[in-house]
C-alpha cells in the first residue's frame, strides 16, 4: 500500500511478453491466480468472505414473516424488504408513480448486470476494502460507542457491509438500501440488519430527518451521474442527526501505470460509462465538494493499491476485481464500438480471453495499480434541522453514550 501514487514504472519498450495462451494454461494452475473464465470468481471472495463463511448465500429472497416484519421499522408498509414476487412492493412503487422513473433512468445507463455474478464481485470488492483499509480508513470514533445508534447503508448491494457490521455490533441498528434485490434471503439476516429495495433519488424522504448517526455510501459512481450524486448526499445530511458522520468511498476505475493492451480496454470502459452520463474519475476526485459547507471535521484521504501479484494478496484481489470488472463491461463495450455483430463469434470471445491474458502479464510487468478515495465529515450539533416527517429527535446516540436496547418500535424515527 503506498501513501501516494508510486512513480510510473520506465515505459520503454518492454521485454517480450509472454504468449497469452500459454500463460492462460500457467494461470489456471497457479495458486496466487485462480481466475477462470467466464466467471473469473476468485478463490479470496470464497476464502475470506464472512457472508460465504456464515453463510449467507443469496438465495430466492422470501415473503417476510410476522417477526422480521416487525424486526425493526416498518414504515407501513411503504417501504419493505424485497420479495420474490413480482408485486413487491417499493418506494418507487408506491409515491412516485407519476415521476421520471430512478429505474427506468438507471437501466437504460446501467452497465454492469444485477445478477449473481454482480452480487458476487461486489463482496469481493468488500473483501478487498477490509483487507486493504482496516484501521486506514475509518471514522473518528468507535461503534461500540454507538450504544443505541443508527447505520444508513446507501447502495449496499447485497448487503455485505450491513451483515459483517450488524455481526459486529448487535446493539446497532443497520439499514441498507438499494434499487435492486440481490439481498440475502431475510430469514438469513442478523435480527439488528435490515436490507431495503429503495428508490434512493426519492425513496431516501421516506426516513425522518435526524435519524442516523453514520450515514455510509461507496462505490457509487456507476449508479448515479454528476446531476444525482450531489443530491443523494444533500438527502443524507439531512438525514443525519446533529453530530452524525457521513463517509464515503470511490475510486475512480483507472488502471494507473497501465500496458498497452490495459490501457486500450481501461480507456473504453470509461469512454463507455461517459457515453450513459457517467463521470466516474471526476467524481471519485470531486467527493469533498458534495459536502455542505457547514460541516466540521472533514477527513479527505486517497491510497493507491497494487494490482497484481507483485502487490501480494491485496493486489491479487484488487486484480480479480478489476478483471471481473473489464469482462462484466465487454457487452457495453462490444455494443458501443458496434462490435455486437461478432458478439456470438467464438474468435471474438478468445481474442477477448488473449487480451485478459496480456492484461494480467502487463500488470506484473508494469505495476499497475488503482486509487482509492475516502471523505468522512461529521454534522454540527448547531445545525438547526428541519424536521419534514417527523418531530425533534432525541440527542444522537453517540453522545447519549447509554445502554438502551435497541428500539423496535417504527414510530421512535
Amino acid at each position: 500500500m503506498f501513501s501516494s501514487a508510486p512513480a510510473s514504472p520506465d515505459h520503454k519498450t518492454p521485454t517480450s511478453l509472454e504468449d497469452p495462451s500459454s500463460l492462460l494454461s500457467r494461470q489456471r494452475s497457479a495458486s496466487l491466480t485462480p481466475i477462470e473464465r467466464p466467471k473469473y470468481k476468485s478463490a479470496f471472495s470464497t476464502m475470506i468472505s464472512k457472508a460465504t463463511k456464515k453463510h449467507h448465500k443469496r438465495t430466492e429472497s422470501s415473503n417476510l414473516t410476522q417477526d422480521s416484519q416487525s424486526s425493526i421499522f416498518d414504515y407501513d408498509s411503504s417501504m419493505r424488504r424485497s420479495s420474490s414476487k413480482s408485486d413487491a412492493t417499493t418506494v418507487s412503487d408506491m409515491d412516485y408513480r407519476n415521476e421520471p422513473s430512478y429505474f427506468q433512468k438507471t437501466q437504460q445507463r446501467q452497465i454492469l448486470k444485477s445478477d449473481e455474478e454482480e452480487a458476487d464481485r461486489i463482496q469481493l470488492k468488500n473483501d478487498l476494502v477490509k483487507l486493504a483499509f482496516e484501521g486506514e480508513f475509518s471514522l473518528p470514533f468507535d461503534y461500540k460507542d454507538l450504544q443505541s445508534g443508527r447505520i444508513l447503508d446507501v447502495g449496499c448491494g447485497p448487503g455485505s457491509w450491513c451483515i459483517d457490521l450488524s455481526q459486529k455490533y448487535p446493539r446497532i441498528e443497520v439499514i441498507g438500501v438499494d434499487s435492486d434485490d440481490m439481498f440475502p434471503a431475510p430469514r438469513n439476516l442478523p435480527n439488528n440488519c435490515q436490507l431495503l429495495v429503495c428508490n434512493v433519488l426519492n425513496g431516501l424522504r421516506e426516513f425522518p430527518d435526524a435519524s442516523f448517526d453514520v450515514i455510509h455510501i461507496r462505490f457509487m459512481v456507476l449508479s448515479l451521474n454528476a446531476q444525482e450524486y450531489p443530491q443523494v448526499v444533500k438527502d443524507c445530511w439531512r438525514l443525519l442527526k446533529p453530530g452524525g458522520y457521513i463517509e464515503m468511498l470511490e475510486t475512480d476505475l483507472t488502471v494507473y501505470s497501465p500496458g498497452p493492451v490495459t490501457h486500450k480496454l481501461n480507456s473504453q470502459m470509461i469512454e463507455v460509462a461517459v457515453s450513459r452520463g457517467l463521470s466516474p474519475k471526476e467524481q471519485a476526485n470531486e467527493l469533498s465538494t458534495l459536502i455542505p459547507a457547514e460541516a466540521i471535521n472533514r477527513q479527505v484521504k486517497y491510497r493507491s493499491i497494487p494490482i497484481g501479484t507483485w502487490g501480494g494478496r491485496i493486489g491479487v484481489l484488487c486484480r480479480d476485481d478489476m478483471i471481473n470488472m473489464l469482462t462484466k463491461f465487454q457487452p457495453a463495450v462490444d455494443a458501443y464500438f458496434d462490435k455486437t455483430k461478432h458478439q456470438d463469434d467464438e474468435s471474438t470471445q478468445k481474442a477477448f480471453e488473449m487480451e485478459i491474458a496480456t492484461i494480467m502479464k502487463e500488470m506484473e510487468q508494469y505495476k499497475s495499480f488503482s486509487n482509492y478515495y475516502f471523505y468522512t465529515a461529521q454534522k454540527p450539533y448547531n445545525t438547526p434541522p428541519t424536521f419534514t416527517s417527523a418531530p425533534p429527535p432525541t440527542p444522537p446516540a453517540i453522545l447519549q453514550r447509554s445502554t438502551t436496547t435497541l428500539s423496535v418500535n417504527p414510530k421512535s424515527f
